[in-house]
């Protein structure tokens, strides 16, 4: 008999974010491997500039889009806002809604989603529940859904806590400190009856456990084969050196810009973009180095296809990884080096990124200016030749998102009677 899945997740597409495309693999992916899968979602737009677009209210009817073994509801997301304009009552309330276990309620999943499930479930049955979080409130709603329908509760962690408790140096400040043990002695009661959680890394998962007391399995990010399967390589007549996306605080530009900054005094016929880094202060450092006939920035997000396109029409695409953190992918690198493009990782982070650029065999890390220069300059040579494009081994395809979902149907099969 075919087993069924609901996943839970506040964010997905229409909205054009990197958070939507992992709830979307497990969609796809898990049909594909024979499961009946659900999705309860809210209302989007594609427009995503931030943290204020994320919190919109959408008040259009409940929509029910049917697909093959499939189908994906999505949701109006209204909820009634209290405003509090004193700083000390602000504080003093948000404290307080913490301590009762509304975490993260300023996007209030449990609320919103709750009374629609609840009914959605007493008329159809499921195997597995996933919710997929932040928001943290999330899995207080999979929970209590599990134990009310006895459904087997999976928790997906896309991160945990903006990652900070990643960062070797990273100090809390007293009131980030309440925050931050009253959301886990929450989190430690909602997962207690999950059959076990997963995360985007080995030292995320191992660390999640340590924290939360509770089984994880990893299952990485990675990159859409399909879309890379009608991409068109054009020899570029400028040597092209790329950064595309959007970047975390703490990414490291400094090493990377001084090997640009002598690179381009050498060569004429280079040009450095700068696609979707909607980070001024960084934007900022380049312009202020890097002439404006060898600088192209592009901060407007760019179509998916088209972006894929772009990377793969790329002859250097650099990556710094963020200082001091441990267990970071992000999403970006997997597409980098599934490109076929060469990829720069300056600095590499002696974890995970730089162990997949070894074992993929798809670029080269440098941890200095000196080094990152030389590759760069080694990279010119063979682009004026041709024979520029990397080919990583076939080891990367363990990084297709077909194959990581195949890993978490695996795991499922485990629990299929348990």
């Amino acid at each position: 008999m075919q087993k069924k899945i609901l996943i839970i997740t506040y964010y997905y597409f229409p909205l054009n974010a990197v958070v939507s495309y992992r709830a979307h693999s497990m969609f796809k992916y898990l049909i594909s491997e024979g499961y009946n899968v659900t999705i309860v979602t809210r209302h989007w737009t594609e427009k995503y500039n931030g943290w204020e677009d994320a919190m919109k209210f959408d008040e259009r009817e409940i929509e029910y889009t049917k697909r093959e073994n499939g189908e994906i509801i999505r949701l109006p997301y209204v909820l009634s806002k209290k405003k509090i304009n004193n700083r000390f009552f602000s504080k003093l309330y948000v404290f307080y809604k913490f301590l009762v276990g509304d975490l993260q309620f300023e996007i209030d999943t449990y609320k919103s989603f709750y009374p629609f499930l609840k009914q959605y479930l007493a008329n159809n049955y499921f195997d597995f529940i996933i919710v997929t979080a932040p928001p943290n409130n999330i899995i207080k709603l999979g929970s209590k859904l599990a134990k009310e329908f006895n459904v087997k509760l999976i928790v997906d962690f896309r991160d945990f806590f903006n990652d900070i408790v990643f960062n070797k140096n990273y100090k809390f400040n007293f009131n980030l400190s309440v925050l931050y043990y009253l959301s886990i002695f929450h989190m430690r009661k909602w997962i207690k009856n999950a059959s076990f959680f997963i995360s985007v890394s080995e030292p995320y998962t191992k660390k999640v456990s340590t924290i939360l007391k509770h089984k994880g399995y990893t299952i990485t990010n990675g990159y859409d084969d399909e879309l890379f399967k009608s991409i068109t390589i054009t020899p570029n007549k400028l040597f092209i050196i790329r950064y595309i996306g959007s970047c975390h605080d703490l990414q490291d530009f400094s090493i990377i810009l001084k090997a640009l900054i002598e690179f381009t005094k050498l060569k004429n016929n280079v040009l450095i973009e700068l696609i979707g880094l909607q980070n001024e202060k960084v934007i900022k450092q380049f312009k202020s180095f890097i002439s404006d006939n060898q600088l192209s920035v592009i901060t407007e997000r760019i179509d998916r296809e088209k972006v894929i396109s772009i990377t793969a029409n790329s002859d250097v695409l650099f990556f710094p990884c963020p200082k001091d953190y441990i267990g970071i992918y992000g999403t970006k690198i997997f597409e980098y080096i599934a490109s076929g493009s060469f990829v720069l990782v300056s600095p590499g982070d002696d974890g995970v990124v730089s162990e997949l650029i070894n074992e993929t065999q798809g670029g080269i890390i440098a941890n200095d200016a000196k080094e990152a220069f030389e590759v760069l300059c080694s990279q010119y040579e063979k682009w004026l030749i041709g024979s520029n494009k990397q080919i990583s081994n076939s080891e990367i395809l363990n990084y297709s998102r077909a194959n990581t979902i195949k890993n978490l149907a695996n795991i499922l099969k485990n629990y299929h009677e348990a």
